[in-house]
């Protein structure tokens, strides 16, 4: 994929032509468990884009049982 930037100021104007890969994805670990009727999850993860992999992340999710 073909990505164009265009960056304007006063007296030049650049265009940058860039090429991405297209198809990106990530992988990671992640810890279930039940506390007090509470579903947690807890999930470290990396994102790879453009062949490059980025800084890791992670997420807490709490809900309830229905």
């Amino acid at each position: 994929m073909l990505n164009k930037n265009v960056f304007t100021g006063n007296p030049i104007t650049l265009t940058i032509y860039n090429q991405k890969e297209p198809i990106i994805g990530g992988y990671g670990l992640g810890l279930r468990s039940r506390l007090l009727g509470y579903f947690i999850r807890v999930d470290f993860a990396w994102g790879v884009d453009d062949k490059k992999v980025q800084k890791g992340m992670t997420y807490l999710s709490l809900s309830t049982d229905f």
